[in-house]
């Protein structure tokens, strides 16, 4: 019973450690200054992103999401036996652009904040920490669209095919379903006894 509530209290740790990405003091510094130089994103970064990450707090998953919300995975170490789950968080995210510098925040509901620089070119996300040296890179996966409900389908800019139909979500991941037929609009009938 203790080995279990031990495993269970790793994922909260760990988003504790891995949502503050900065030097305390340098991150009040950088946030304060920050606020007032928050930008809208882009239309373009919109979207799922993934990333292969094989060492414990990576991110294999980023979603952004054009309400000014995202969702993310982090990869948690391993235990010997059971399951290796991601942890996951959710928050608010916030750019800022300082010269030919793009930086994104991570403003996370448990309180947390992550500071990235980043570059977008073309599908490709490049995020680096900005207390680390080196980039990771995320690739937007059109074809494989996280979801959480279906609204997550609807805040991702995601183009309609051809058909008419809807968004569902199912087994996490966004699929549009086309309609069988064409919707037909109701004929108005004009009532033969008004009296009643």
């Amino acid at each position: 019973m203790l080995r279990n509530a031990i495993l269970g209290l790793i994922p909260a740790f760990a988003l504790g450690l891995l949502s503050c990405t900065v030097d305390p003091t340098t991150e009040e510094v950088n946030i304060a200054e920050d606020e007032s130089a928050l930008v809208a994103a882009d239309r373009d970064m919109f979207g799922t992103y993934r990333a292969i990450v094989t060492t414990p707090g990576g991110m294999p998953l980023l979603v952004l999401k054009t309400d000014g919300t995202y969702h993310r995975t982090i990869r948690m170490p391993c235990p010997t036996a059971g399951p290796c789950v991601p942890a996951q968080d959710d928050g608010e995210f916030g750019i800022r652009h300082n010269g030919r510098i793009s930086y994104m925040y991570l403003y996370s509901d448990t309180g947390g904040v992550g500071a990235y620089q980043f570059d977008l070119e073309d599908e490709t996300l490049r995020l680096r920490p900005v207390d680390k040296r080196e980039f990771m890179s995320m690739r937007r996966t059109v074809e494989a669209t996280w979801c959480g409900e279906r609204a997550d389908c609807m805040l991702q800019n995601l183009s309609d095919p051809a058909c008419m139909g809807t968004w569902m979500c199912g087994s996490n991941l966004c699929n549009y379903g086309c309609m069988a037929g064409p919707v037909e609009e109701p004929q108005h009938v004009e009532d033969p006894d008004p009296t009643f």
